[in-house]
């Protein structure tokens, strides 16, 4: 499952425009900022989910496979690719 998948409403510090990352492929927790549109995509998933995860299934537990969706919404909130690959921890463009 991957690191957006297991992201919990808590995660998110919306005043401080941070997203805090705790499990990792790595192993090591990191700080994601938040632009304007990803902070208006991610407010209005924390209000449709009806569990504590951000993206939470309809038993409550997180989603198990949201990486397309993920890219896609990242890229229509203005996000480049290069940005991109680098949150989903690939080591090249041609993988994400």
């Amino acid at each position: 499952m991957g690191e957006e998948a297991r992201l919990r409403k808590a995660d998110i510090d919306f005043q401080a425009g941070f997203v805090n990352v705790e499990y990792t492929k790595s192993g090591h927790s990191r700080r994601i900022p938040l632009n304007a549109v990803l902070r208006e995509a991610l407010l209005e998933a924390v209000r449709q989910s009806g569990s504590e995860h951000v993206f939470g299934g309809e038993n409550g537990r997180p989603v198990e496979n949201i990486k397309k969706g993920w890219r896609s919404a990242l890229r229509r909130a203005g996000i480049d690719l290069v940005t991109v690959a680098e949150l989903d921890r690939h080591r090249t463009l041609k993988m994400t």
